[in-house]
């Protein structure tokens, strides 16, 4: 049972991973074809493409626990699944994006950002794998 609920975990954060981080594969491949434009990490940090799925997704496996919740009634131990780490990745999310639009791409600190985004990236894999690894371990079928 353990193995299966790991390879439903690991199927869905490829499969989520893959489609969630198209837009960068739509700009990487923009940015082959056009050679005018020079692909760099500033601009994929700066745009906040990387916040914006992990916010997305986060809403995604908040979405499916309350779904696929078997009490009708949220208990305090699933309110702090639902609410802790997610309430950490939205504000770090909503802080980054609202500095970002405040401050023009040339006086932007990559660095600063960068880790900002990372943490929030981290903070994301970490919160659906144990979510997503709850619930297939719990689910009887593959």
């Amino acid at each position: 049972m353990k193995r299966k609920s790991l390879f439903k975990t690991t199927s869905w954060l490829t499969i989520s991973f893959f489609l969630g981080f198209l837009p960068l594969w739509v700009k990487s491949v923009n940015y082959s074809i056009d050679l005018s434009k020079v692909f760099n990490f500033k601009d994929i940090v700066s745009d906040c493409s990387i916040l914006y799925f992990c916010s997305t997704i986060t809403v995604g496996v908040c979405a499916d626990f309350f779904y696929n919740s078997t009490n009708r009634y949220l208990l305090l131990k699933d309110l702090k699944k639902v609410i802790g780490l997610p309430l950490f990745i939205f504000s770090w999310t909503i802080i980054i994006t609202l500095n970002v639009s405040y401050i023009t791409v040339k006086n932007l600190n990559i660095t600063a950002m960068s880790v900002e985004t990372a943490l929030v990236l981290i903070a994301t894999i970490i919160y659906i794998t144990i979510m997503k690894q709850e619930e297939f371990s719990k689910s009887k079928s593959l």
